[in-house]
């Protein structure tokens, strides 16, 4: 499966501040049935301003909770997806048409506690 990484930033204090990590995998592309799903975060990525962010893509929120990390392999998070499922599911959505997920980028971090994508911003 191909997946396309991208980062969306704001200005904070006249800073370039990371704000979403966008993961694209297109519809139908995602094998639901797996309980979790495993992402490499690393650079390169692309990087937009949130001006950018296309608001027509279905997408969906992952949260801090739905999130765990592989001790084995650095800067890998692993996205718990029957709960993902769930949520969508609740929300009156099909989660087979979600194109892509949307990461706050202070979870990311926390959860690796790592600052790999705000250290790959300020290159």
């Amino acid at each position: 499966m191909q997946m396309k990484s991208t980062v969306y930033y704001d200005y904070h204090d006249g800073e370039k501040v990371p704000l979403w990590y966008v993961l694209n995998f297109g519809s139908g592309n995602l094998d639901w049935d797996t309980e979790y799903l495993y992402v490499p975060i690393v650079a390169p990525f692309e990087i937009h301003g949130v001006e950018d962010f296309d608001n027509d893509t279905l997408s969906a929120s992952i949260t801090f909770g739905d999130l765990t990390k592989r001790i084995d392999k650095p800067n890998t998070i692993g996205i718990y997806l029957p709960h993902v499922k769930r949520t969508i599911s609740d929300f009156g959505g099909d989660y087979h048409d979600i194109d892509q997920f949307i990461f706050l980028v202070s979870d990311i971090e926390e959860i690796l506690q790592l600052s790999v994508i705000r250290d790959h911003m300020n290159y």
